[in-house]
């Protein structure tokens, strides 16, 4: 009697046959499926599905036709739902609008330089570069769950392969534009005069096809090595494996490209300060017009201080995002009781996205309106839209 009340008391199975769920009073038993034949062979119990109706994880402990116990999902760390639909709230509350208000300033600034005349350097050819990667970077960012790249649908091999090649794509693309700006202001400053004849047009498109090649094939090179050198497993293990791989990204790419970009931008605070004590010596003390021009000497001096006192600051906020990110991410993946875990990894994740994304809003947003071109067309388009709106 007590067989057939555990055998009644069991969900029916997609197919003709029951749940047998023993494990409520035997634990040696486990909760496999017993085909209605009698042929007495154990299949594997097969995964719950998600509201969504995807393959979301595999609850509880289950074990195979041998009896020994398998690993669980990638998705067990949460006792349920309520976790992931807390990230996801986070994710849609904070960075979706954040992502949004950047991507309209970027998309403007990117539009401006295009059919501005006054605005066609190579420099903001560079820098609108930078700008189209970070809209991508943001797409990615957001839209990641639609698109099926988001660590937490990572169940299935498939998307773990597409998930992989977004991520190191995005990373590599966004610091491949970012050398390339920081390049480009190190030769205007240490070669102003040979800048003209080294930095072309041409140079510029060969370099940003380069960069975005380069990115392309870079992810692609690391989705087929995570495919035929990691392989895909049981889900918890292929969680494990995407942490592991996060940390190559980490240390292997980002951590490089942040030291050169650092180093770079280091060497133009230098120079520019020399150039600013250089200026300040080659004052003239006797002329009749000595006065002006040590007025026009301290105006300049004081655009070099202050030109310096942003680039600094910029230099300072792309360190105290990007190098703690390296360094969570090492941490993370040492301590035993963070590696594999979902919700620390999807947190993680998304609280640096925020502060990427603060330091996209100041180091590419903010510096490059406080250029005088871009407020003057700024100016025109605010007069613009107050004469329409009659404010």
């Amino acid at each position: 009697m007590k067989l057939l009340r555990n055998i009644s008391r069991g969900p029916l199975s997609p197919g003709n046959g029951q749940w047998r769920n023993f494990s409520e009073e035997n634990p040696h038993f486990s909760n496999d499926w017993v085909s209605p034949f009698g042929n007495g062979q154990q299949h594997q119990r097969p995964p719950f599905w998600n509201e969504r109706g995807g393959n979301f994880s595999e609850f509880g402990n289950w074990r195979d036709g041998n009896g020994s116990q398998l690993e669980q999902g990638s998705c067990r760390q949460f006792d349920n739902l309520h976790d992931l639909e807390i990230f996801t709230a986070i994710k849609y509350a904070l960075l979706l609008p954040l992502s949004i208000l950047l991507a309209a300033i970027d998309l403007y600034i990117i539009f401006a330089i295009c059919r501005n005349r006054n605005l066609r350097s190579i420099s903001n050819y560079f820098l609108a570069n930078l700008l189209a990667s970070e809209l991508v970077y943001k797409l990615l960012m957001c839209f990641n769950n639609e698109l099926l790249v988001s660590p937490d649908g990572c169940v299935q091999c498939e998307n773990s392969y597409l998930y992989v090649f977004a991520l190191t794509s995005m990373h590599l693309i966004y610091f491949l534009s970012g050398i390339c700006v920081a390049v480009d202001k190190y030769i205007k400053i240490t070669r102003p005069l040979r800048y003209a004849a080294m930095v072309t047009r041409r140079v510029c498109i060969v370099v940003v096809t380069i960069a975005w090649v380069s990115a392309l094939a870079g992810g692609g090179l690391a989705s087929l090595l995570f495919q035929y050198l990691v392989g895909c497993t049981t889900p918890r293990a292929l969680q494990s494996h995407l942490q592991t791989t996060m940390l190559f990204l980490s240390d292997g790419i980002v951590l490089p490209m942040v030291m050169i970009i650092m180093c770079l931008n280091i060497k133009i605070i230098c120079i520019a300060r020399h150039q600013a004590r250089a200026i300040a010596n080659m004052a003239p003390q006797h002329h009749a017009n000595s006065d002006n021009r040590n007025d026009t000497s301290d105006q300049q001096q004081q655009a070099v201080r202050k030109s310096t006192r942003y680039f600094k600051a910029f230099l300072w906020s792309f360190v105290l995002v990007w190098v703690p990110s390296v360094m969570v991410t090492n941490i993370c993946y040492i301590l035993p009781f963070s590696r594999g875990n979902l919700s620390w990894f999807i947190g993680i994740r998304n609280a640096m996205n925020v502060l990427g994304l603060c330091q996209m809003l100041y180091g590419t947003v903010v510096l490059t309106l406080k250029q005088e071109q871009f407020r003057e067309l700024w100016r025109g388009h605010w007069q613009t839209i107050k004469q329409k709106l009659h404010i």
